[in-house]
């Protein structure tokens, strides 16, 4: 997903002010203890399995000074593969399409449009998979930061121990900070946010630095997913 919001800044350069959004959570749950070290190893283990599979939705504002674009997306994952209807909201337009990602291709369109095929390593909505954890590299990426309540479930927290580099398309460069990830005892992912800054070229090749704040919610973790291309596309 990362990929996918560093692709989305760009869009940036050519957005009015608009939209806003906000995060959090409730601490101090009484959570049966665990391992930390076990718990950030079975979350990993589990989130980078081809077997993932979840049901998940984000939203967050990208903001490039006073240019704004809020987002609004929700998908399936299954391993690599994913689906997903993304809207971009500004004060002065709104777009939606959808991005389906199966095996070496990636097929897109706008609401209603026609779909288009590409190698998926060519289209720019690579973060269609809405995967969100590809930046992790280790265990050490990440450490044991207590327990939490989120929406009455009783979670354990997960945060980054230093900056994560962004490796977007399109030139950018960037890193997440604050990242927070709930997760149940046996490492299944619930939620998650984080600060994104993205450093993108304008367009008279001067740097602008976009930042967003992102959350995202996982649920159906496990069930039958299966990815398909989308059955109205044509050869």
């Amino acid at each position: 997903m990362l990929r996918l919001l560093a692709g989305l800044a760009v869009l940036l350069v050519a957005c009015q002010p608009g939209g806003s959004t906000s995060s959090g959570f409730a601490s101090g749950s009484a959570v049966a203890e665990v391992d930390g070290d076990e718990l950030i190893g079975a979350f990993l283990e589990l989130v980078t399995s081809d077997e993932f599979t979840a049901n998940t939705e984000m939203s967050g504002v990208l903001s490039a000074g006073a240019l704004q674009v809020g987002i609004e997306a929700s998908g399936s994952l299954a391993g690599r593969d994913g689906t997903m209807t993304l809207k971009l909201n500004t004060v002065s337009d709104n777009l939606e399409f959808e991005a389906t990602f199966v095996g070496e291709y990636g097929y897109a369109r706008l609401l209603g449009g026609t779909w288009q095929r590409l190698p998926r390593a060519e289209v720019n909505t690579s973060g269609a998979q809405l995967d969100s954890f590809e930046f992790l590299t280790s265990a050490d990426d990440l450490r044991y930061d207590g327990t939490a309540t989120h929406d009455g479930l009783d979670v354990h927290v997960l945060t980054n121990t230093r900056p994560l580099d962004l490796d977007p398309e399109q030139g950018a460069t960037g890193e997440v900070t604050r990242l927070r990830i709930l997760v149940l005892a046996d490492g299944t992912p619930v939620f998650l946010t984080y600060h994104m800054t993205v450093s993108i070229n304008g367009p008279g090749g001067d740097k602008v630095v976009a930042r967003g704040d992102i959350e995202q919610s996982f649920t159906d973790v496990g069930d039958p997913i299966v990815i398909e291309p989308p059955t109205d596309f044509v050869e």
